[in-house]
């Protein structure tokens, strides 16, 4: 829809409006091949277009304190499906730094926080913590859908 250049006689004038900053901003911004807009030095707005476990992996990512230091990693809060991010690197060393980041081996079960990690099922609470955060990296995270993400 933000790519297309159809209009929408159903739309009110204000929703119009709307919808043409929109495809201004994903054009200009090039969304399409980028999923990143400099929003003002040093804060970027994040959209990664990718479903809940990649959603909860750049999380747990972004919380790590190895990985914001490598980031310079200001703040980093999910709003909806974006992310905005404030950094001390410019966009483009940023992005790299990530990619740079993304390309190592990386293990989540050391990253999770065993407080993030409920019981979902009736008998949870009886297993080892290591176990319940294997299960948790295993149903609710995904690495590889970030690493795709960048190529």
């Amino acid at each position: 829809m933000l790519s297309e250049v159809q209009q929408y006689p159903y739309l009110f004038e204000r929703a119009q409006i709307r919808l043409e900053q929109a495809r201004k901003l994903v054009k200009n911004n090039r969304f399409s091949n980028n999923h990143f807009v400099e929003l003002s030095e040093g804060n970027y707005m994040f959209t990664p277009w990718i479903g809940q476990r990649g959603l909860r992996t750049f999380s747990i990512l972004f919380r790590n304190k190895e990985i914001q230091n490598r980031l310079n990693l200001l703040s980093a809060s999910l709003k909806g499906y974006s992310y905005f991010i404030r950094s001390r690197l410019s966009l483009p060393v940023f992005q790299r730094e990530l990619v740079a980041v993304l390309q190592e081996p990386i293990s989540l079960e050391k990253l999770v926080n065993p407080k993030d990690v409920l019981p979902i099922d009736k008998y949870d609470y009886l297993l080892p913590t290591d176990l319940l955060i294997k299960q948790y990296v295993q149903n609710m995270l995904d690495l590889n859908e970030i690493r795709e993400l960048f190529g």
